[in-house]
């Protein structure tokens, strides 16, 4: 870490002046100006130790004599420029600033759009800074390319235990390549080895420098259990394989949010896993278009403080593009996150509904796992139409100096109300299972550490090991 090298370089001629930042991040450029203050009054509160580096008022004088005036903040922009080593096109990193030619000289909004260019997560460092041109002023950000990538290879294993016999287990990896031409295209890969193996890649590729549209043709090879029910007895487990093609159009809406449209074909079999032998294996076809939108303003991806998540997928299954059936599939979910202090709340809704109770169980909506009914195992139940409430609750209760291991630590828990219904007219508040869970997590280098034990109303527990993987 510099900043420990850094401080290590120190001798008795330094003063080390360590504000209380509490969980101001060292990329926050935005939020910068909240650090005066607590600086500030650190500064206050050596200022007999800073005495050794006055100067009485005559240096002083020559020393202000010396510097460069800084330029007005009432000056404009007359214009706006990327520096970045790599592939990608500085149009197409332009095109992510808010600043443009013309508008007032604005440090805040200038700083954010280091952060937005940063967030790209193609560069080690980036910087600003205003300059002179032909008698014109402007802003230049220097971006550097990031010294890890331009590929990135993350981990992650889920470990799911009920006390009664059941496990699951699952290792997986993330390949992603960033910038791999002018336009920014990105491929990213999963693999996922274990009780639900899984393989999806998708290539996304803007049509033009501006980034607004964008195609992305994916592929998807994956395994997952279903339990079908009848009259809300368990009638079997079934395990399903299915492999699917697809072609999304899409537009970016702003920095936080996408629109995509598209086109999938599969196919795949149901065959009995725990149940009636006899029961037939099923082989089917799918074929259909989506509709998918998608919000994400949250602060951080695993343990946010503030900010909005939100997803809308409308799948219209029909038979003239190969599918079985014809069939009408809406999968919504919100979740809501606010802070106070180092306590952070999260409130979440997820609704999901088929047009036909009588489809297949491969389209089943499943329940279960970790912050989707915690007491029970994952998928444990599913059925055509599916409800979930849910307030997650979370303190960090230390604070990171930078080092590999010195890490943030929270611990929460979360009450968690849903079940699964064969038919909408079943759909009531008094049908829904109760669960919760309390957990630990860290927020490490290479991704979210979590262990969790889940509880549900009639007695079932879970516990949850994931590492360097999100909760499913």
């Amino acid at each position: 870490n510099e900043t420990l090298r850094q401080i290590d370089l120190l001798g008795d001629q330094d003063l080390l002046i360590q504000p209380d930042l509490g969980l101001f991040a060292s990329t926050d450029f935005a939020g910068i100006a909240q650090t005066i203050e607590p600086g500030a009054e650190a500064t206050i509160a050596v200022a007999d130790q800073l005495q050794k580096f006055s100067l009485d008022e005559q240096a002083y004088a020559e020393l202000l004599s010396k510097r460069i005036n800084p330029s007005q903040t009432d000056e404009t922009l007359s214009f706006v420029r990327v520096v970045a080593d790599g592939r990608v096109k500085p149009k197409v990193l332009e095109s992510r600033l808010e600043s443009e030619p013309g508008d007032p000289v604005d440090p805040r909004k200038l700083a954010a759009d280091a952060n937005r260019l940063y967030g790209m997560q193609l560069y080690d460092q980036v910087s600003y800074r205003l300059i002179e041109d032909n008698g014109e002023t402007g802003v230049e950000f220097d971006a550097t390319l990031n010294s890890l990538g331009p590929n990135y290879l993350r981990f992650g294993i889920s470990l799911e235990d009920d006390f009664e016999g059941e496990t699951a287990f699952n290792l997986s990896a993330r390949l992603t390549r960033t910038g791999i031409n002018a336009l920014g295209a990105e491929w990213r890969t999963d693999l996922q080895l274990g009780t639900d193996p899984e393989l999806f890649s998708e290539f996304y590729q803007p049509l033009n420098a501006s980034s607004l549209w964008f195609l992305a043709p994916r592929i998807a090879l994956r395994q997952s259990n279903r339990n079908a029910f009848v009259m809300g007895d368990n009638l079997a487990r079934y395990r399903i394989s299915d492999a699917e093609l697809g072609l999304d159009l899409g537009a970016e809406l702003g920095t936080s949010a996408e629109f995509r449209v598209g086109v999938f074909s599969g196919s795949g079999n149901t065959e009995i896993k725990v149940g009636d032998p006899s029961l037939p294996k099923i082989d089917f076809d799918s074929g259909g278009v989506l509709a998918r939108i998608r919000l994400d303003s949250f602060d951080d991806a695993w343990f946010p403080r503030r900010g909005v998540r939100a997803n809308a997928n409308v799948i219209l299954s029909r038979t003239g593009l190969g599918a079985d059936d014809s069939f009408e599939m809406l999968d919504t979910n919100l979740a809501a996150a606010w802070s106070r202090g180092k306590n952070s709340f999260q409130v979440g809704f997820a609704y999901a509904t088929n047009s036909d109770s009588a489809v297949n169980v491969r389209n089943y909506f499943p329940l279960g796992g970790f912050l989707r009914l915690s007491g029970l195992d994952r998928g444990e139940i599913s059925g055509p139409h599916a409800g979930l409430v849910r307030l997650v609750y979370y303190r960090r209760v230390s604070n990171s100096a930078g080092g590999v291991f010195e890490v943030p630590v929270y611990i929460g828990g979360s009450v968690e109300a849903g079940n699964v219904w064969q038919s909408r007219s079943d759909i009531s508040f008094d049908s829904m299972q109760t669960n919760g869970s309390i957990f630990l997590g860290l927020d490490t280098f290479f991704g979210p550490m979590y262990l969790a034990g889940g509880f549900a109303e009639d007695g079932d527990r879970n516990i949850y090991l994931y590492i360097g993987s999100r909760p499913r």
